[in-house]
Order: structure tokens, then sequence, then C-alpha cells
């Protein structure tokens, strides 16, 4: 790549060598409802069928009319936002743990384009948030990441990843989300950011792609 130009079709990778101590966590506010169904077709992140029907007759089905006004094609990102699927990806403990993922469009067909891939055989679990889980986590999350750090860590700065999707949800209270940072860190500078797409180590110590996620970094002294 060259400096100062702007490139399609590209990744960029940056690699941090901290010379002190950090400490992090990865998670998401959402719980399971009942509704469930096993992937029969898939298509990278496209979803074309719930239960022999298009995916998005019956998600919006499950979810009591939500995405009525898309159907036949549109974008619901945001109206998904506290509506995502999640594939189960094992327990802490007796508490089951799901890797998020957010439908955004309906296609002319009424199948689903989501924002994570999807396999044949997956298990997919409607799940279901709140303004206040979302506005919430954050504050759990940067407690994680101060409990998981050793007992003479002191945080100097964080680095706070807040999903895009999640921030649609609640963006008329961001403020909000920021006093629930500085509640635990207190006058510890951070800087956030609002990404599509996270990816992240879950408590259990996996490395996964996953939406509508928060992660925090914590840079030690």
């Amino acid at each position: 790549m060259e400096r100062g130009r702007a490139h399609e079709g590209a990744v960029l990778l940056s690699a941090l060598y901290p010379s002190r101590e950090i400490s992090y966590a990865f998670s998401s506010g959402y719980a399971p409802t009942e509704h469930r169904c096993r992937v029969a077709r898939a298509d990278g992140r496209r979803l074309p069928e719930i239960d022999g029907l298009p995916a998005a007759e019956v998600y919006n089905r499950w979810t009591g009319g939500l995405i009525s006004a898309q159907l036949g094609g549109g974008t619901i990102l945001e109206h998904t936002a506290l509506h995502p699927l999640g594939r189960p990806s094992g327990w802490i403990g007796k508490v089951p743990q799901f890797v998020l993922i957010h439908p955004d469009t309906v296609q002319k067909d009424n199948s689903m384009t989501l924002g994570a891939n999807i396999n044949e055989g997956d298990e997919l679990v409607l799940m279901q948030g709140s303004r206040e889980s979302v506005i919430g986590r954050v504050r759990s999350v940067v407690d994680a990441a101060l409990g998981a750090a050793p007992p003479s860590f002191r945080a100097q700065g964080a680095l706070v990843i807040f999903c895009a999707g999640c921030m649609l949800a609640v963006r008329d209270e961001l403020d909000r989300v920021v006093e629930g940072v500085t509640a635990s860190l207190g006058a510890t500078p951070f800087l956030g950011r609002f990404t599509f797409g996270e990816q992240g180590c879950f408590t259990r110590g996996k490395n996964q792609h996953a939406n509508l996620s928060i992660g925090v970094i914590l840079l030690g002294a």
C-alpha cells in the first residue's frame, strides 16, 4: 500500500507492543429466547430460510412484526440491534454463552444477510436485549477487565470498542454510555470507537468474531 492514499478491498493490521501490562474483557448483553432453529442452507453471510420458510418471514414472526415494512427488500440493521441471532458457543458455569450475529438486510426473496458467517448445521437462537441492558453492559465489561488484572495493576488508559449496531439502538443516550465507563475508570482517560464487527477473546479464552459486542483494553502503568 502507498502512504497517503485511500484503498478499496484492503485490510489494515496494526500490531501493538505495550511496554507495560494490559488487561481486557470482551462481552455482550443479550439473553436467549425460546425461538431457535438449525441452519439447513447457508451461503456465507446469507441465510435463505428458517424451518423451510423464507428467513425474514420467520424472523418477523418471531419478533412480532418487527421488520414487516422491510419484507421484500430493505435495510434492517437498526431495527434488529436489540433482537440479533445467537450461535451457542459454550458455557461459563451454568450460564450458556452465545456469539451474536446481527441481521442487516432483507433480500427480495426474503432471505436475510447477516453481519457474520454461518454454516449449515449451526444452531441459531433469537436473542433479545434492551436499551438499558446495552447501556449498562459497558460498565460491566470495564469492571470485568479491571477484575481480570493482577493486584498491582494500575490503569493509565483504556480503549473501549462499542459496537456501532449497539450505538444505533441507544444513540440518543450515549452520554450514559460514557458515564458507565467513567463510573468504573474514574479519571483514567479512554478512547472509544464505534465499529461494525468485533473480534475479541471471550472469558473462556477463545478468540472469535462477533457482532453487537463490547471490548475493553486497559493499559497499565
